[in-house]
């Protein structure tokens, strides 16, 4: 026998049944009503028909049937296709991985393991198994993204509904549509929802956003975990399994009406908070809390407007740009950061030196994005040299020599290629002045404003033996690792005629620069010279390069104590002062020299 129903209760109660011997299960009225829509709207999805917005709507609000949630998370999701489209992927894939990938997938399995127990405490056997499958095999599936925390917790959540191999195809579909870039090594995809979150937040909750604000606390530390998650980790299980429901019917874009429906569930209780800590220890509370699932779907399908594809993709263009901007930002100011430390300049030091490229004439303060996108050509190089090292007055084959070394450093500073390539893997896209000089260095490299750095951080900070080396590869202009005397003599005069202090030069005085340079050298080669083939090694080359006084200034290396005995007998036809060696080490450029400079800021080159 059955008794009525009583009062609004639409569930009949069970009572023992004289003529089956047996109880008579329960007629669930709402449950066979939700089965019956849920029947239909799984059919228009399969006939491929338009369905009403508003059945869907009313459809979540009432819920999904347990019975029926696997065929609605994948035939609405679209991952039934997936899998009937390439029915033994899987299968191929676990095969994959238990054959070989203890060795072309060790680091992976590492993390896995790691992450197992944390996922399914006190799990054992099969259901442990059918994880370690799903994540290794989306491991190997998308080698680029790997494994990511997070992943193993929606895995955990699919399988509790999904047989393996379907949770296996949702997580696909997860990472690759629902959270698009998420799991990237940058994350740059939960940078940017978080970053579209955020404008949402303060369109609609701007007391929330206003409240956030005043504790300097970003959206982004209270939603990552919301995001890489997929909810998985912060909702009871009922709650989770209802926000499902919501995302897998609705498509990706339901995932950011779900973010903003918990900032107006959790807002009650984060606007109360009086620091950061009380926020996330509110909004941990607050959600773990949901004990209804229907109330916060009620929220996102009706409190909030409806968000289309179209809205979502353009908001996040938009701001996956700015993500960008923010990190190529970061990145230079963190790589200007690191060149000043190696080049031993200060910032302001290096903003001057940027302010002698030409392009800086009022800010020294220039974002470092900009400060590297410069590059220079030759004309601008002897600007900036010229202005640093006044007393180099006239253009000589040395500047070019060094224009082209600069040409070729690296990242760390060090020479790479010789071609005149940059390997900074920087923005290049501002030139300071076309180029105007005849000179060949316009034909060999553009320097980038590292390069530029680096170079003269060489010239002016580096040590002694560092700036004796530099010297040698200026004369040393083929790379043979030798320098002969007529390759001497030619550097030699250039530098006699930098150190001019006017231009064009009497030729009487042009002369007795010849003479000298000349007697100089061979005096050098007498001396130095052992193999008498004409040339000097780096080491025979180096003693000579620390004799005459013009090289010493130049590279500013260490003045010898007295002069060798070859010079004792020496008589310059410039005149003695023109070649006397300066006293004990050389400690800087001139008194004055950087007269567009502080005092201090070459003032104790070492």
């Amino acid at each position: 026998m059955i008794e009525g129903r009583s009062g609004a209760t639409s569930r009949i109660r069970v009572v023992e049944d004289a003529w089956f011997g047996a109880q008579v299960q329960p007629l669930d009225c709402a449950s066979t009503e939700a089965t019956l829509e849920w029947k239909e709207l799984l059919a228009l999805r399969e006939a491929a028909r338009a369905i009403d917005p508003n059945a869907i709507k009313a459809a979540l609000c009432k819920g999904v049937p347990p019975a029926l949630r696997p065929e609605v998370w994948l035939k609405f999701s679209g991952v039934a296709r997936r899998r009937e489209a390439q029915p033994h992927a899987y299968a191929q894939l676990c095969e994959r991985v238990a054959s070989s990938g203890r060795q072309t997938m060790r680091g992976v399995i590492e993390q896995v393991e790691k992450d197992l127990r944390r996922t399914e405490a006190g799990t054992e056997g099969e259901k442990l198994d059918a994880l370690r499958r799903v994540l290794c095999g989306f491991a190997a599936y998308e080698p680029d993204v790997g494994y990511v925390q997070g992943m193993n917790f929606i895995a955990a959540g699919l399988l509790a509904t999904l047989d393996e191999e379907c949770a296996f195809w949702m997580l696909v579909a997860v990472v690759q549509e629902w959270l698009p870039d998420h799991y990237s090594k940058a994350m740059v995809g939960n940078h940017v929802d978080c970053r579209v979150l955020e404008r949402l937040t303060a369109e609609h909750l701007p007391d929330v956003a206003a409240h956030l604000k005043q504790l300097d606390a970003s959206i982004q530390l209270i939603c990552t975990r919301w995001f890489l998650c997929l909810w998985s980790s912060v909702l009871p299980p009922a709650v989770l399994l209802r926000v499902w429901d919501f995302l897998f019917v609705c498509g990706p874009t339901a995932t950011m009406q779900v973010a903003l429906a918990c900032m107006h569930w959790i807002a009650p209780t984060l606007t109360k908070a009086t620091d950061i800590g009380g926020v996330l220890m509110s909004v941990k509370e607050r959600l773990a809390a949901t004990d209804d699932g229907g109330m916060l779907l009620q929220v996102a399908l009706y409190r909030l407007t409806d968000i289309s594809a179209g809205q979502l993709v353009a908001w996040r263009r938009f701001c996956r740009q700015q993500v960008k901007e923010e990190a190529r930002h970061m990145h230079a100011t963190r790589y200007l950061l690191k060149l000043q430390r190696d080049s031993g300049f200060s910032l302001s030091e290096v903003n001057m030196i940027a302010k002698l490229c030409g392009e800086y004439t009022s800010d020294v303060s220039q974002p470092a994005g900009s400060l590297l996108s410069i590059t220079l050509d030759f004309t601008s190089f002897l600007r900036v040299v010229r202005g640093l090292l006044p007393q180099w007055k006239n253009e000589c084959e040395l500047l070019d020599r060094l224009f082209a070394i600069f040409s070729t450093l690296g990242d760390d500073g060090k020479p790479g290629r010789d071609d005149g390539t940059s390997k900074q893997g920087l923005p290049q896209t501002l030139t300071v002045s076309p180029s105007s000089s005849s000179g060949a260095s316009d034909q060999i490299a553009r320097l980038t404003f590292a390069q530029l750095i680096h170079g003269l951080s060489w010239l002016l900070r580096g040590t002694s033996t560092s700036r004796s080396r530099l010297c040698f590869q200026c004369f040393d202009d083929s790379g043979e690792g030798r320098v002969s005397s007529a390759r001497f003599n030619a550097l030699l005069l250039g530098v006699y005629v930098m150190y001019e202090p006017s231009w064009p030069i009497p030729s009487s005085r042009m002369g007795c620069i010849h003479e000298e340079a000349a007697q100089f050298v061979d005096m050098m080669y007498e001396l130095w010279d052992e193999e008498a083939d004409g040339s000097l090694t780096e080491s025979q080359f180096d003693r000579a390069a620390h004799q005459h006084p013009l090289l010493v200034q130049a590279f500013q290396l260490e003045q010898l104590d007295a002069p060798a005995p070859v010079l004792d007998s020496f008589s310059s036809p410039l005149g003695a002062a023109h070649l006397k060696a300066r006293p004990g080490v050389y400690t800087g450029l001139r008194p004055g020299a950087l007269s567009r400079f502080d005092e201090a800021y070459f003032g104790n080159v070492r």
